[in-house]
């Protein structure tokens, strides 16, 4: 599993609605997060990410005057996940193949099971928004710093790349 974890200060999911581009999903402050899952990913691997991604401390306490102190949810921040399982490409003479992604079947359960475990956030005021899996979709967003964080699981454990 793969996770490309960015701040923003907005973001964006455009996607076909009966054959019209429409703004299917959008968040102000927060983290904009790529997902991508592999064939060999476990629920052990589901839950390291989740773990990390709700820890991750990019956001600043203003009271205390200290960057990277908060979490998304601490912050009241936002979520905006997106499936994308180019994430988990190999280049074959500068070509990507996709055979180590799940899938589509498992890897959609997979992605719904992320976005369900993701929720607590809303417990801090944020919101959990999610691109529609499987479609085509144009990613808008506002990088913040630029602050991007890449995260991996194997073996149920998780850690940055």
């Amino acid at each position: 599993m793969r996770l490309v974890v960015q701040k923003v200060s907005q973001a964006a999911v455009t996607s076909s609605v009966e054959g019209q581009p429409t703004v299917t999903s959008s968040i102000h402050t927060g983290l904009c997060v790529l997902v991508g899952f592999e064939r060999t990913d476990t629920e052990s691997d589901l839950h390291a990410c989740v773990k990390q991604l709700l820890k991750l401390r990019l956001f600043s306490d203003d009271t205390r005057n200290t960057k990277n102190s908060l979490s998304v949810g601490q912050a009241g921040a936002d979520l905006l996940l997106v499936s994308q399982f180019t994430l988990n490409s190999v280049l074959k003479s500068g070509r990507p193949s996709f055979h180590r992604a799940m899938p589509p079947s498992d890897a959609s359960a997979m992605f719904d099971r992320f976005v369900q475990l993701c929720k607590p956030v809303e417990e801090g005021g944020g919101v959990v928004r999610s691109g529609v899996f499987g479609a085509w979709m144009q990613l808008q967003l506002v990088n913040e710093g630029p602050y991007t964080v890449c995260l991996t699981a194997t073996d149920g454990k998780c850690q940055a790349w």
